[in-house]
């Protein structure tokens, strides 16, 4: 299991991300936001195909496209995007990446995710408490009935990607699985924070007739 997630030894209040979420905060696809690189997952009519994927977010943070910094693997990541955008005949996506190469670099690099949206400082700075510095932190929303399809994250080895479920039930399943094992579980929402393994393939599923809402953040090892 270690190998996949494990839970750490930490303790969130999550009546302060539910608080937000009970507030009416405004949920979006990340995949339809023009001004990022996730949106080369759904920018032609062909691409949109191959993402079915019912996640919608809410962001804490921002990026500093201004004063960030690109990084080696977040270059490489964009390259091999590009490469596959080639082989799957996504010219449109392809040319998309290209064209946005240095702000995209900039964006996956998710320590540049930094600038505090002012009305949820405290949020982060309870998050802060608990975890230390804390980047692209964002509340997301897995609709009731879809799914985040099997992936790898882009988040490279020195940093730690966390989730922390905030409301869930025994129907919101995550799957994780490499060639010799394949695991399911439910990450309970008690304010239990999660390390999650983003270089082996995994996915959710909510089965429930409930959204299913967590907070995913990075840290720095």
């Amino acid at each position: 299991m270690d190998k996949f997630y494990k839970k750490l030894n930490a303790k969130i209040n999550i009546d302060v991300f539910k608080k937000i979420i009970n507030s009416g905060v405004e949920f979006k696809s990340p995949f339809d936001d023009k001004n990022s690189v996730l949106n080369s997952y759904s920018y032609s009519d062909e691409s949109k195909k191959q993402n079915n994927c019912g996640v919608q977010f809410y962001y804490l943070q921002k990026c500093d496209y201004e004063n960030g910094k690109k990084d080696r693997m977040s270059e490489i990541y964009i390259k091999s995007m590009m490469r596959n955008n080639k082989k799957q005949n996504l010219l449109k996506e392809h040319k998309m990446l290209q064209d946005n190469y240095d702000k995209f670099s900039i964006e996956l690099n998710e320590l540049n995710f930094n600038i505090n949206v002012e009305k949820h400082i405290d949020a982060i700075s309870h998050l802060q408490e608990q975890l230390g510095d804390v980047y692209r932190v964002r509340i997301t929303k897995l609709l009731a009935g879809t799914c985040i399809p099997w992936h790898k994250d882009e988040t490279p080895s020195e940093h730690s990607r966390l989730i922390i479920p905030i409301i869930t039930d025994e129907n919101c399943i995550s799957g994780f699985k490499d060639a010799e094992d394949l695991i399911y579980t439910n990450l309970t929402s008690d304010g239990s924070v999660y390390w999650t393994n983003g270089k082996k393939d995994h996915a959710v599923f909510n089965v429930s007739t409930n959204d299913r809402y967590a907070v995913v953040l990075t840290t720095p090892k």
